[in-house]
């Protein structure tokens, strides 16, 4: 692996305003890892259940605490599922849809 994508873990703070949850996320820290795909069967199962899969970020899993946003050329990702193999970790990730003009 070469490990050449920049990555930006983000924490999301929720809070309500006037009774509506508003996410508002933070980064945290800019990590590298490697962009895979998601593998077909791995995608058909989730794609089953309502959930639509975009990408396997694999980090280094000392760098990664629990994160649950990342940040990945611009767009926002939500990790759907993590699971560490050894010194590294597997995050599957989803597009996690953003306002029209807010900044991430």
């Amino acid at each position: 692996m070469y490990w050449t994508e920049e990555i930006t873990l983000m924490q999301d703070k929720p809070e309500k305003k006037q009774g509506v949850l508003v996410h508002s996320y933070t980064p945290v820290r800019k990590v590298y890892g490697e962009r895979k795909s998601v593998g077909w069967r791995e995608f058909f199962a989730a794609e089953a259940a309502g959930t639509t899969l975009s990408a396997v970020f694999v980090l280094h899993a000392d760098e990664y605490n629990g994160e649950r946003v990342l940040l990945w050329k611009g767009s926002l990702y939500s990790v759907q599922r993590a699971y560490e193999t050894g010194s590294t970790v597997e995050l599957t990730v989803s597009d996690l849809p953003q306002t029209k003009g807010d900044p991430p």
